[in-house]
């Protein structure tokens, strides 16, 4: 049996120039925020993501929101909020991850446990420098009266402050008029693809059969949870082509492993399709999901062979 796999690429000719534009807009024209997490996937290694957040302030008013658990790979420049429940006055995007580094940078001018362990991981002498400096890697503390410089030693910290965190945040200064706040967060991130595959059998002299599969990666370390997925082809420019959806009925999904079929909905332009899967589904961190959304047998086939040649070739030595 003769097996082929054409990976197809149906998003070519990607215009930057109205990516953000193009992705905002429609957010706002296909079902926006009837889902607690909404996600766009375009076949270029971006995704627009749309989640619903509830924050309890402990006041109304002006205050500081944490808008934490950003993927690493989202775009700063990307992220919008948008509430009824209170005003975004400010944004600033901080992405402070864990390392010496920066806990040695929250501890300046503080005293900082510096430590020895023995071969067996215990601690063989410890002792208190106050943290004087740490510019171009070079920690220089000063202990019992005199200043060290890199002193050969381990530190050990009591706690890591709130300012770092493993992945990037948003330090927001909103005017909220409810304690009880309901927001929306979207943002484009890299790291999460789409692609779809067809495998072709040859059961016959005359008959195949086909199957289609659509993979979706997420190599983001942030899982979504019964997301409302939709997967996007086409060529996008939002300047040449207005956004007049129109919706129908394609081909029959199956689910891997299940008999049963879904009819997913289309949105259909001339510049791309919108593929929505109509069932919730999640994506865990570093993943990569498979499902079949085509089968097809007893198709007839016929070989066709393209025979090329040519009468004008000058270099000597090479083979014909």
């Amino acid at each position: 049996m003769l097996y082929t796999s054409l990976t197809t690429n149906l998003f070519n000719n990607w215009n930057n120039k109205y990516m953000i534009k193009y992705l905002i807009l429609i957010t706002l024209l296909c079902g926006v925020m009837t889902a607690q997490i909404t996600i766009k996937i375009y076949n270029q290694g971006r995704a627009l993501v749309q989640e619903e957040r509830k924050k309890k302030f402990s006041q109304t008013g002006k205050q500081n929101l944490l808008v934490p658990n950003l993927p690493h790979a989202a775009e700063s420049s990307s992220i919008n909020l948008f509430s009824d429940d209170m005003q975004v006055m400010s944004k600033e995007y901080i992405y402070h991850p864990i390392s010496v580094e920066s806990l040695l940078s929250v501890n300046m001018d503080k005293e900082v446990e510096l430590v020895k362990y023995g071969e067996d991981g215990s601690i063989t002498f410890s002792t208190v420098g106050k943290l004087i400096s740490n510019v171009m890697n070079v920690a220089v503390f000063e202990i019992d009266g005199k200043i060290v410089v890199n002193p050969p030693y381990s530190y050990r910290f009591s706690d890591i402050p709130d300012n770092i965190k493993e992945y990037p945040y948003l330090n927001c200064v909103v005017n909220s008029s409810s304690k009880n706040a309901n927001y929306n967060l979207t943002y484009i991130t890299r790291g999460i693809d789409w692609k779809a595959e067809y495998n072709l059998y040859l059961t016959s002299d005359n008959n195949s059969e086909i199957e289609g599969w659509y993979s979706i990666r997420n190599d983001n370390k942030i899982a979504y949870e019964n997301a409302d997925v939709t997967l996007v082809s086409g060529d996008v420019n939002f300047e040449i082509q207005g956004p007049n959806l129109k919706f129908r009925t394609t081909a029959t999904m199956a689910r891997t492993g299940h008999s049963q079929s879904i009819q997913p909905e289309t949105g259909e332009t001339e510049n791309y399709f919108l593929f929505h899967i109509p069932e919730k589904i999640s994506l865990s961190a570093k993943s990569e999901i498979r499902n079949k959304f085509v089968t097809k047998n007893k198709l007839p086939y016929k070989n066709v062979y393209h025979i090329s040649h040519s009468l004008s070739r000058f270099h000597r030595n090479t083979p014909t």
